[in-house]
Order: C-alpha cells, then sequence, then structure tokens
C-alpha cells in the first residue's frame, strides 16, 4: 500500500471506530477531474459480519457501511484536508446476496459537486476469499471489477457540514497529509 494510501487508511481508522472494527481497507483513491474524486475499497467476510445463517451471506448493514464510507472517501479526495463532511441521503439497492466466504469490493465515484452538496454512485462487487489486498488482484481475477455481476447499487449525497471536527480528526487528517507531502504524494 502506498504512502497516500496508507495515510487515508490511518485517517479513517482513527475517525470510524466501525469502519476498523469490520474490517474496511481502502485500495485506491483519486481526484478526478473537476474534483470529482474516486476510490476503491474493501470489505473481507467474515463469520461475525454474517447476516443470514443460512446461506453465510454479509449483514446489508456491513455492505451499507462499505459503499457509504467509500462514496464519502471519493467525496473527500477532492476537499481541503479536515473538511467535515455528513451523509444526506443514501440508497442501497441489493441485486442479489454476498456469498459465504468471498471478499467485497466497492468502486465510489463523485458525479457531481456543488458548492456544499456533493453526488456520488457506488457499486459492490464480490470476489474469492483468498483474494490479496489490491486492485489489480481483482482486475486480474475479474477481467476487470466491473465485468462481474455486481450485488448492490448505491447512490447518495453528501454535505459540508459547519459543525467542524473533533480535534482527534484534525489530528488524524493534519498527520495523513504531513504524511504524503513528505514522501512527495498528493494528499
Amino acid at each position: 500500500m502506498d504512502t497516500y494510501l496508507q495515510a487515508l487508511q490511518t485517517l479513517l481508522d482513527q475517525t470510524v471506530p466501525h469502519c476498523r472494527h469490520i474490517g474496511l481497507r481502502v485500495l485506491k483513491a483519486q481526484r478526478g477531474q473537476e474534483g470529482l474524486g474516486a476510490a476503491v475499497m474493501q470489505l473481507k467476510w467474515r463469520e461475525d459480519l454474517v447476516g443470514d445463517p443460512d446461506n453465510g451471506s454479509l449483514h446489508h448493514g456491513a455492505l451499507t457501511t462499505l459503499a457509504d464510507t467509500t462514496g464519502g472517501l471519493a467525496i473527500y479526495t477532492s476537499l481541503p484536508t479536515g473538511t467535515p463532511l455528513a451523509t444526506l441521503d443514501l440508497r442501497l439497492d441489493y441485486l442479489k446476496p454476498s456469498a459465504a466466504g468471498g471478499t467485497l469490493l466497492c468502486h465510489a465515484q463523485c458525479l457531481k459537486r456543488t458548492q456544499k452538496v456533493f453526488f456520488m454512485r457506488a457499486e459492490i462487487y464480490q470476489g474469492p476469499a483468498d483474494l490479496e489486498d489490491s486492485e489489480s488482484d481483482w482486475q486480474h481475477s475479474l477481467g476487470a471489477p466491473s465485468a462481474a455481476p455486481p450485488l448492490a447499487l448505491a447512490t447518495g449525497s453528501y454535505i459540508i457540514t459547519s459543525l467542524g471536527f473533533a480535534p482527534s480528526l484534525q489530528t488524524a487528517a493534519q498527520t495523513a497529509t504531513q504524511t504524503a507531502a513528505a514522501h512527495g504524494e498528493a494528499p
């Protein structure tokens, strides 16, 4: 994992303990044209995240967290470090249950931004359980993640809030930015 992605992972782990607890991993995050970012995150199957013991599929709450966090990260990449962001609306359409033992991958992209409101879409796919942590492994395994039928589709909107971050989040964001800058990588 490169330094910028590691800094984002650390920021996420320190500021959103739930995401750390369920094992969300940042695989890719980049600012796109006109500040419309994109992100890829992973969630590995675990027995304690199962929602249906009969078939071993993951709880929809875990998929919702994956989509929401990946969408937020796609947007966060285009904002100044430490900008407070909140989910306004999130819709997930579950197309099929996840299979027991697989690894989930979510691709999210910011589609539009206004002065304070951002809109994203995301797709969640499933790959084999033994898949490594890099997106290139997904592309090798699936041809390309978008070539496989998705488990779920998501759309969401997010807003820059006026509440500000807690001191611990500001510190984590500054640390992430300083780490990336020290290695010559764009935050």
